[in-house]
């Protein structure tokens, strides 16, 4: 559980919907926070095995 809530803060984070608001950054800086994020979203995603796919 705890997995998947932090799948989820990053999600959040990425979209601008927690930490800085994304309307108050630079189009630079919401574009690398979100591609950081994506990036932290893959890494963290359980692997196909682990679904049980």
């Amino acid at each position: 559980m705890r997995a998947a809530r932090d799948r989820v803060q990053l999600a959040k984070e990425g979209l601008g919907e927690r930490g800085t608001a994304w309307w108050e950054l630079p189009q630079a800086e919401r574009r690398a926070r979100a591609l950081d994020r994506l990036a932290r979203l893959d890494a963290a995603a359980p692997s196909a095995a682990q679904d049980g796919g």
